[in-house]
């Protein structure tokens, strides 16, 4: 296989959605596509203990298979997030997973991988998982290129073949050949003000990666409009972090900066 996905499943074994995931496996060999899929209901993924240690310390504390399955994404060529939709959103398991990479969401370690949300449902909850997804994945740094999803209403092929062949596409294209959207520009810019003001830890791993200036984190195709308001927005939002930072400058970096106090 000239590439490889990894997916990670939220659901049981050989439901609907791992199921969709095997169609999508039969599509992507077809291209020289391998994927592995990483069953979370099999894994030691323990609660976070919002500890906050990953943020502002040396890493997550909890030793689990969250390292493991993080290597696993870290040398894959594209991302895979599946899950089936519990109670209007992701099931539990993946709700778990995801709080433990609050760390990639500071310190992004998936950037200008391919990203794709898999969801199936019963009725209910479709826009607001997908919606969950997409958030992820950007949030992570990651290229989010769609959403593939079913239900009991409808299977969506017809869209669902056209996503797949962007995401194969996207797999063989040079990361600067991507298209960022403004809301991945200002998520970028919001991640690289908070590195420069609160978060010190981030601040280092921003500068060896030479973020710290750039639009985004690798270049690629942008909207000269969006490129505008990126930068306005970056200006604007650390000149607010700035006056944040003089008010609250002996707990910036420490948890009591984020405490709440209720009088």
């Amino acid at each position: 296989m000239k590439k490889q996905v990894v997916a990670i499943l939220g659901g049981k074994k050989d439901g609907n959605t791992h199921n969709l995931l095997k169609f999508l496996e039969t599509k992507l060999n077809e291209n020289e596509i391998g994927l592995e899929v990483v069953i979370l209901s099999e894994k030691d993924i323990k609660d976070c203990k919002g500890c906050e240690n990953c943020v502002l310390g040396t890493g997550c504390i909890i030793k689990d298979d969250m390292i493991e399955i993080r290597d696993k994404m870290k040398k894959s060529d594209g991302i895979i997030i599946a899950s089936p939709v519990y109670n209007n959103n992701v099931t539990g398991k993946m709700k778990m997973f995801i709080d433990k990479t609050a760390k990639w969401a500071h310190s992004p370690i998936l950037t200008a991988k391919p990203y794709l949300g898999v969801t199936t449902t019963s009725s209910s909850g479709l826009n607001i998982t997908l919606k969950y997804l997409k958030i992820v994945g950007i949030n992570w740094g990651a290229h989010f290129v769609g959403n593939i999803w079913a239900s009991k209403r409808t299977t969506n092929m017809k869209k669902n073949k056209k996503v797949l062949s962007k995401f194969i596409k996207s797999l063989f294209q040079n990361p600067k050949e991507h298209k960022v959207t403004l809301n991945q520009i200002i998520q970028f810019q919001t991640k690289k003000v908070l590195a420069k003001t609160v978060f010190p830890n981030d601040y280092e791993y921003w500068n060896e990666r030479g973020w710290l200036d750039q639009l985004y984190y690798y270049k690629c195709k942008t909207n000269p409009f969006n490129r505008l308001l990126g930068h306005l927005f970056n200006w604007m939002f650390f000149k607010i972090m700035k006056k944040a930072m003089n008010k609250y400058k002996d707990k910036i970096g420490t948890k009591e900066y984020g405490k709440l106090k209720y009088e």
